[in-house]
C-alpha cells in the first residue's frame, strides 16, 4: 500500500473507484478501501488544521511565563494525543486491526484528561489568557480524536481479514 493513497485523493479518487487499472496501479486492493484513505487524508488535514490554531492560539498568549503545573499538563496531554495520533497512522501503514482498536482505547484516555487540564488553567493561569489556552486544549484533544477517526476507518477497511484470521 505504502503512500499510494495520498497520491490517490491528490488526483481524483473517483477515477481509482471507476477504473480497475487506476485501482491496480495505485496499491489499492478494492474500490471501498477508496473511501476509507479518503477519511483518512480528510482527518491528516484536519489534525494539521488544529496544529495550525494551538500555534496561533500560542502566539495570543500574553508574554508573561506559563505556570510550570500548566504547562506538565499540556505537555501530558499533548503527548498523549501526539502518540495516538502516531499510533493510528501506524496502524494505517501497517493496515492492522488490533493496533487499530487500542489507537481506540488510547483516545478516550486522552480525552479524560482534558477536564483536568481545563481545571489547572481556570485555576493557575491569568484571566486574560485562559480563553486561548482552552482552545489550545480543544485542539490537542481533536488531534487525538482525529487519531480515533482514522483508527475506525483502518478497523472498517481490515475487519475481513481480522475476521478471517480469528
Amino acid at each position: 500500500m505504502g503512500f499510494s493513497f495520498i497520491i490517490l485523493v491528490g488526483w481524483g479518487d473517483a477515477r481509482a473507484v471507476m477504473d480497475p487499472l487506476v485501482l491496480k496501479e495505485s496499491g489499492i486492493g478494492a474500490p471501498q478501501q477508496c473511501l476509507g484513505y479518503r477519511l483518512i487524508t480528510k482527518s491528516v488535514e484536519r489534525m494539521a488544521d488544529h496544529a495550525t490554531n494551538i500555534a496561533e492560539n500560542r502566539l495570543s498568549l500574553h508574554l508573561v511565563p506559563i505556570n510550570d503545573e500548566i504547562l506538565f499538563e499540556l505537555d501530558k496531554i499533548s503527548s498523549s494525543a501526539i502518540k495516538t495520533f502516531g499510533a493510528a497512522m501506524e496502524a494505517v501503514f501497517d493496515e492492522n486491526y488490533d493496533e487499530a482498536d487500542k489507537v481506540l482505547e488510547a483516545a478516550e484516555l486522552t480525552q479524560g484528561m482534558e477536564e483536568e487540564v481545563i481545571h489547572k488553567i481556570i485555576k493557575l493561569a491569568p484571566v486574560e489568557d485562559v480563553p486561548q489556552l482552552r482552545l489550545i486544549v480543544e485542539s490537542i484533544v481533536r488531534t487525538s480524536e482525529y487519531g480515533a477517526d482514522i483508527a475506525e476507518s483502518v478497523l472498517n477497511m481490515t475487519v475481513n481479514e481480522a475476521i478471517e484470521e480469528a
